[in-house]
Parts: C-alpha cells; structure tokens; sequence
C-alpha cells in the first residue's frame, strides 16, 4: 500500500504512486506514513495491513481514517524487510511495526504472528504478550489528559469524543484521573535534534541505496523541519531523552493506562501537515520516545462527519492493557465505521 517517500511524512503522497485520498472525503488526507494502509483497510478493500510508527505514522492514519492500529512496545516486532529496516541510527529506538485493521479483535489475533525474534533484527526481545482477555478492567487506574503546553489545542469535537471515553471508561475501571505527565511539552523541541543529529545522512543514505534521483516534496518539507545539528548538542539531546523517559516512568507509576488525543483535529485537507499552524497537531511521537505500547481507534467523529480516534498507551510489554481498553471503547463507542464511498 501507498506511504510517503521513505515513510517519513504525515501525510501520504509521492512521486510514483502520488496522492491517497481519506475514504470519509477524498479532499481530506488518510495520513501517514501508514496512509495507504489506513485507507485500504478503511475502505474495506482489506482486513488487515501492517504500518510502521516512529513518530505517529500508525495512530495518527488509524485516527483519520476511522480503523484501529496499535504500536507495540519498541523491541517487540522485527523491522527486517521494512522499506526503512534497522539501522535509522537515533531513531531506531522510536520505530515500530505494527498491525492495523478495522476490529480490536483483528489487532489480538495479528499481533502474536509478527511479535518476537526473527534472529535477524537486533533490536527484538523476547519478551512473551500477555492475552488481553486476562486484563481485569476493573483494577485498572487510568489517567487521562487533553491540551497540553506548546501543542495545537484541541478542538471542540476532539474534546467531545475524548470525554465520551473517558466517561465510558469510568464505568468499567478501577479509576479515572485527570493528569498530564510533565514532560510531554518537551518532544516538540527534541525531536528535530535527535533526529537530525547525524547532519540527516541515514535519510540521505536510504536514498542512495535506493538509486533517487528526485526528492519528492514531503521529503524536503521534512528536511526542513530538521536542522542538522553538532556533536555537542546531539549527546545533549540523547542525555535529555533518557532522562525524558525517566520521567515519563515514574509518571505512569501509580496508572496502568493514559487516554489522550491521536491529534488535535480530525483529517486536515491535503497539504497542511506541513503547515505552520497544524505541525504541532499531533499527540504521538512523545510515546515513541517513550517506546510504550499505544492502541488507537475511532471513537465518535466530527461535526462534518470524519473520524476521531483515541490513544490508549501503557506501560512497556502491556500490549494487552491497551488492546483490552480498546475493546471496551470499540463496544461502548462503536469503531470503525463504514465510509460513505
């Protein structure tokens, strides 16, 4: 299915294969990277696809276009044979595999097909899933959160859906908590300097191993919004993103599960995910940096009809945790829903 040049941009569109259209309303994006496959599954063309997540690029399609898809915790599916396989350096320690379909019940059972060592990966642990059947939502403690500092605001439909789930949730778990964890505001500025500590040469590697000769404009609007940077402020940033995920552990101490946005708004019209006011819409790459689980699905919708997702992350290896919430929001909000196409 359709990505963006390389996977690296929010929104599906190159060169090749050019633009992918939202189901709900072609004038509207899919998303990305994993946008084709977002769009496919959506559309019901298929029942299953696989995406791959290192800032958003499975939550944020998942949220778009009205399926569900989640990320595994980082380590816990092989990259071998991905189009951007292991060895992105820096952000090797962001990206995942991961399944996208329209049921939670299809996350369940793909899950365990793709998870643990192919001995090819070195990144992968074998770690054992726990089957989110065991999970007991009643003893679950859950935090939830909305805007936070130096993000876009969310606007009044995300608000919407966001406490239709949490108030669903408050009849099923142990508790419901509105807290932020602290760190979050800090992603906006560590990714570009983590991400362009290696003066963007893996990016620039990637396209000479597959003979490019033309950049598409994604790609370049991303290379803008990465400034190579030096030595110093580089070992910087990975000293700071250590002690960033240190703080998000002891955060989710007393919790089993956050509930928060996928994005700020529902899909934006192609071509704005570049733009200055939307680039801070997305609520997911601090959970890469994190390298917890995240499940997201369609929860309600907007105004003028287009799908809104929500984000269920937990601690490392609980995948179940979040699949197990999931389903609860797909019976009580109902999922995916079909496009009008």
């Amino acid at each position: 299915t359709n990505t963006p040049e390389l996977t690296l941009a929010g929104e599906t569109d190159n060169l090749i294969y050019v633009q992918t259209r939202n189901p709900f309303n072609p004038e509207r994006t899919p998303g990305g990277s994993s946008g084709g496959a977002a769009a496919i599954v959506s559309a019901g063309g298929s029942p299953l696809d696989l995406g791959s997540d290192t800032g958003g690029s499975i939550r944020l399609p998942s949220h778009f276009s009205g399926i569900c898809g989640i990320k595994p915790t980082v380590g816990r599916v092989p990259r071998t044979g991905h189009i951007v396989p292991w060895g992105m350096g820096a952000l090797d320690a962001w990206t995942t595999i991961g399944p996208m379909c329209r049921y939670v019940e299809d996350l369940v059972l793909s899950l365990p097909i793709i998870s643990g060592p192919d001995g090819v990966d070195p990144f992968i642990h074998p770690v054992p899933l726990r089957n989110p059947a065991d999970v007991d939502l009643a003893s679950l403690n859950i935090a939830w959160y909305c805007d936070v500092d130096g993000y876009l605001e969310a606007d009044d439909d995300t608000r919407a859906v966001l406490d239709a789930a949490v108030t669903a949730l408050a009849e099923r778990v142990g508790s419901v908590e509105f807290d932020t964890p602290p760190p979050l505001a800090e992603y906006v500025d560590m990714w570009p300097r983590v991400g362009g500590g290696d003066g963007r040469g893996w990016v620039q590697r990637m396209l000479n191993r597959w003979g490019t000769t033309e950049e598409s404009e994604f790609l370049k609007k991303g290379f803008d919004l990465i400034e190579p940077t030096d030595t110093d402020v580089f070992t910087e940033s990975l000293e700071y993103q250590d002690r960033f995920r240190s703080e998000m552990l002891q955060f989710i101490q007393p919790y089993d599960a956050i509930i928060a946005p996928v994005a700020a708004r529902a899909a934006p019209e192609h071509g704005q995910t570049f733009s200055k006011e939307l680039r801070t819409m997305f609520y997911t790459g601090p959970y890469n940096i994190a390298g917890w689980p995240g499940t997201a699905l369609r929860c309600g919708e907007s105004s003028d009809g287009l799908p809104i997702g929500i984000q269920v992350l937990a601690h490392p290896w609980r995948e179940d945790v979040t699949l197990a919430l999931a389903a609860a929001l797909e019976n009580d909000l109902g999922g995916w829903q079909r496009p009008p196409i």
